[in-house]
């Protein structure tokens, strides 16, 4: 089912209104990869980087939010993941998580410091993209 709803996207002297249709689950949830990326990008900007990555991970889960998407969530400037604060979710995280998020974030090139503070499930093998 789809529902219509406008986004109103406010930035310095000016204020753009734009309708979107949405879909919506059975359950009635709103599935978020249909928003246009510009909300999705001003929300992520209050998270810590290591929820950024996280968000986009799962935006991208859905195989249809592309990498350039994932990428304006996450921002250019990626120098520490700590995901000692997300204590309950880190403890979830496996190998192939670990290695999506550094992958989404282009840890080879922009990442300086990871604490993987939490991530009880991990082996390391989800480390090679940083190779």
């Amino acid at each position: 089912r789809r529902v219509s709803l406008t986004l109103t996207m406010a930035t310095e002297g000016s204020s753009k209104r734009r309708r979107v249709a949405v879909n919506v689950s059975s359950s009635g949830v709103k599935i978020l990869y249909d928003l246009p990326i510009e909300p999705l990008v001003y929300v992520a900007n209050f998270l810590s980087m290591s929820s950024r990555a996280m968000f986009a991970l799962a935006l991208a889960d859905d195989g249809s939010f592309t990498e350039s998407n994932s990428r304006q969530i996450v921002g250019d400037e990626c120098e520490t993941l700590d995901f000692g604060d997300e204590k309950e979710l880190a403890a979830k995280l496996s190998d192939g998580d670990i290695d999506a998020i550094l992958r989404r974030v282009d840890a080879v090139n922009k990442l300086k410091i990871l604490r993987l503070t939490n991530c009880i499930n991990i082996t390391g093998v989800g480390l090679e993209s940083l190779r």
